[in-house]
């Protein structure tokens, strides 16, 4: 038995074997069909399809398996804390300038130019917040797969509420398409003032959590009384 070992580099984009295809070797001028090694690797647990994943040449489709995110505050022109997590199928390797894009953060003031992380996981410290409200990360340290990874960043919400889009997530380098990021969490953290309300709003401070949701300004106490009626007497009027 002789044994040939090849090292090669894998390219970025997915590949699946071809139907029918054969891989063969040849002495001299005979060539034999070989047969391929089909059983399981260590690491395919996110594979839909376990036939193909020892086929020489067979690249994984890159996908995302969890992409969260959340928002600390919904208050106009307040510090808001944006934290996305994600889990990937396949590791995401630096060596091929992976670089991830969070896209639709229109609910902010934050002056364009590069941006500081407030915690970066995998990712330079500096980001760039772009003119169209995307802010692009770069890839420094490998990931693996099936694990998660999370990095916050801080902007500045807008003074206005506005209509909010979708905040969505892609990698490129190893390419990864745009995907929604979903919101677990219903209230932000920094929502208190619901338990002051009376009457109760229903609903109140729901779906706040969603980043870059900005709540409209409004009085949720509203109040005004005197100390006394008397003619001649000195009142004080009290507003809260």
């Amino acid at each position: 038995v002789v044994t040939l070992c090849l090292k090669v580099k894998n390219p970025t984009a997915p590949q699946w074997p071809t139907q029918g295809e054969a891989i063969t070797m040849k002495l001299g001028n005979v060539g034999q069909q070989m047969r391929l090694d089909n059983g399981n690797l260590d690491d395919v647990a996110f594979d839909a399809d376990m036939d193909h994943v020892k086929h020489p040449m067979y690249i994984r489709t890159p996908r995302f398996l969890m992409l969260d995110g959340k928002q600390s505050s919904p208050f106009p022109s307040d510090d808001n804390t944006v934290s996305i997590s994600m889990r990937t199928n396949v590791p995401l390797l630096a060596a091929c300038n992976v670089a991830v894009t969070v896209s639709g953060l229109q609910g902010t003031q934050t002056p364009f130019g590069p941006l500081n992380l407030t915690s970066a996981g995998p990712f330079d410290l500096t980001a760039r917040f772009e003119p169209s409200f995307s802010l692009v990360q770069q890839l420094v340290a490998d990931t693996d797969a099936g694990s998660d990874y999370d990095w916050t960043f801080m902007l500045q919400n807008i003074r206005t509420p506005d209509a909010v889009g979708n905040v969505m997530v892609e990698v490129s380098g190893i390419a990864i398409p745009a995907r929604a990021v979903e919101t677990h969490a219903d209230v932000a953290t920094g929502v208190t003032y619901c338990s002051q309300i009376q009457p109760p709003e229903p609903g109140c401070g729901h779906g706040t959590a969603v980043p870059v949701t900005v709540v409209e300004s409004k009085f949720i106490v509203k109040k005004i009384g005197q100390s006394t009626p008397w003619p001649g007497a000195t009142n004080t009027l009290t507003l809260t």
